[in-house]
């Protein structure tokens, strides 16, 4: 992935331009991404390097392999959303929704949902499927059957 980091500094710098305040940009922001070649986004003052668009990249597909066959386009499109993301992250986090009780709730709610069908596939249907499946090694399927007889 390391060969992406000059499309993806391009990105970037496109995110920049079309995202932030017009002509206003953080001149220390600007000195760490010259000095560091492995910073791609400064988000609230935090540099968010190759290492950790390759951590997050990797951690949303599901591997390694599975990243390594996106398209540069995948990886734009990505890095464009996690910084949005983060960008969202310290808004909430200013206005103060952290401490948020309703809030609280609901993510507590989508915690909940969202491990109902986990727990179900790992806790019932994978056995299921685990039996099912030494099931079917012992299963012969035959349409006729070869005897050797003796020729009396």
């Amino acid at each position: 992935m390391r060969t992406v980091l000059p499309a993806l500094v391009f990105g970037l710098l496109w995110l920049t331009a079309c995202s932030g305040p017009q002509g206003n940009t953080s001149s220390k922001a600007d000195r760490q991404l010259a000095q560091n070649p492995d910073v791609l986004a400064i988000v609230g003052g935090n540099p968010f390097t190759v290492e950790d668009f390759e951590r997050q990249y990797i951690r949303s597909v599901g591997s390694e392999e599975a990243a390594a066959d996106d398209s540069m386009g995948a990886y734009v499109d990505f890095l464009e959303r996690y910084v949005n993301f983060r960008l969202k992250v310290r808004a909430a986090e200013a206005l103060g929704l952290r401490d948020d009780a309703t809030i609280n709730q609901e993510i507590k709610t989508y915690r909940q949902q969202l491990a109902r069908p986990y727990l179900l596939e790992s806790e019932v249907l994978e056995p299921l499927m685990r039996e099912l499946y030494a099931r079917k090694q012992e299963l012969v399927n035959a349409s006729h059957i070869m005897a050797r007889l003796p020729e009396t």
